[in-house]
């Protein structure tokens, strides 16, 4: 067995998967408020998106279409990189309404980066729902993400403390993703 799997027995809980999915529903009723009934392509950011979109969609009233990008900047390891696409959307996204779901809201970059690509692709325009926004330490960090938050209007669902979280999409080195909650690693 994966030795992740060992080091996740000790993890803290910080959200159960209960606390998780009201959250969602809230959320998912902001998201129908500003939909305003519109159709909308809905992108989910792969792989860390993938249990958000299946909890969220339920919940959404309007009229939507279903696609995917996969994108990435962690190559299996904890700190961003360079981001690139591994998958775009099949749907064409000129003159659609684009609703991105994301896992989480570190800093913002790949969120921001999909935000870009849609636009340029010629999308209408673009709503940005976050499973989690991370709530940085930083001083500057935080200011440049809530700049970011604010120019791209991003929803979310959950603050998260500034740690390394995982669980419910977000993962350890491929791991995790499917914890029934959110976590953090236990401090020792």
């Amino acid at each position: 067995m994966n030795s992740t799997y060992h080091e996740a027995k000790n993890a803290q809980q910080i959200f159960s998967f209960d606390e998780v999915n009201r959250a969602i529903q809230s959320l998912a009723e902001e998201i129908n408020f500003l939909a305003q009934g519109e159709e909308y392509l809905v992108i989910s950011l792969l792989n860390g998106a993938t249990i958000f979109s299946g909890l969220i969609l339920p919940h959404l009233t309007f009229p939507l279409k279903m696609d995917y990008i996969h994108l990435s900047r962690y190559q299996n390891n904890q700190h961003g990189g360079e981001i690139k696409i591994v998958a775009e959307p099949k749907e064409a996204l000129r003159d659609c309404r684009v609703l991105l779901l994301d896992d989480i809201c570190d800093e913002g970059r790949t969120l921001e980066f999909a935000n870009n690509y849609c636009m340029q692709a010629g999308a209408k325009s673009v709503l940005n729902a976050v499973l989690a926004r991370k709530v940085l330490n930083d001083p500057h960090k935080f200011a440049v993400q809530n700049k970011l938050i604010d120019s791209l209007k991003i929803s979310f669902a959950l603050e998260v403390p500034d740690v390394f979280v995982f669980g419910m999409g977000m993962d350890v080195g491929g791991y995790l993703r499917n914890m029934p909650g959110i976590f953090q690693f236990n401090r020792d």
